[in-house]
């Protein structure tokens, strides 16, 4: 009996940067491998530019702690390597919109030399790489591969920003709340099962999955029970989802 395939499979970041496959990994001392010879995130293509020049250090941070301030420039430059980070913008009024996450990957910081345009505050559990900031300009200086990965880092973070406006825009929120879940089918891994569905980790809290969507934690609890009850998901704990049918799924919203 042939195994169904799972469509949920693959590394997004290469599947949108293949060329990235070309950029060495850097010598594993004595054979080993260390933090950065195994780290399978494609944007240590930076960190692995970097080498050499300046060495990574691994920090940790809980969750809603606070990692960037609005328009101050960032203390920090790295790479996301595990965890969520939520990109928020606060009014004059004090209001507080989610604009989408960070992902495994992003490049965190002071990448450009200016100032931060949003806050930044840790959705879940994080783990940052972090570089010298001056080794990174120094880089960016001389390397054009660098600047063109950068460039292209920042695209990729706008055009998710435009997607989660044109959800806000088109979508009622019952598709918003769902459509948030299948996106994120590319960053948060689902395991996938011998019968083809998967199951997948809501690894934010309820709370940001209603911000990120724009709706009341109510209406995401509300809508999971009802396409709960039409046979799409099954819900196994508060985070973890089986998705039974993706494509039945989205044509049911209409995506």
């Amino acid at each position: 009996m042939t195994r169904p395939s799972c469509p949920f499979t693959g590394d997004a970041k290469l599947k949108h940067h293949p060329e990235l496959r070309l950029v060495p990994r850097p010598l594993c001392r004595n054979g080993r491998e260390d933090d950065c010879c195994a780290c399978p995130l494609a944007a240590a293509a930076v960190c692995r530019l970097l080498n050499g020049s300046t060495r990574s250090t691994r920090r940790v941070f809980a969750r809603g702690s606070h990692i960037i301030s609005a328009g101050t420039k960032a203390n920090i430059t790295g790479v996301l390597k595990s965890g969520f980070l939520r990109i928020e913008h606060v009014s004059r009024h004090g209001r507080r919109s989610v604009l989408t996450l960070h992902q495994p990957g992003d490049l965190i910081g002071n990448w450009t030399g200016g100032n931060e345009t949003y806050l930044i505050e840790a959705a879940t559990r994080v783990e940052l790489c972090l570089h010298d900031g001056n080794a990174v300009t120094q880089l960016l200086a001389k390397d054009a591969n660098a600047r063109w990965y950068l460039i292209t880092e920042l695209s990729e973070l706008a055009e998710r920003q435009r997607t989660m406006l044109w959800h806000l825009g088109v979508l009622d929120s019952r598709q918003r709340i769902m459509s948030f879940l299948i996106d994120h089918l590319s960053f948060m891994p689902p395991r996938c099962q011998i019968d083809g569905s998967a199951l997948i980790r809501m690894e934010v809290s309820r709370q940001d999955w209603a911000d990120l969507t724009c709706t009341t934690v109510e209406t995401v609890c509300r809508t999971l029970t009802d396409l709960k009850n039409h046979g799409f998901i099954e819900p196994i704990n508060p985070q973890l989802f089986k998705i039974k049918n993706i494509d039945a799924l989205k044509k049911f919203l209409a995506i």
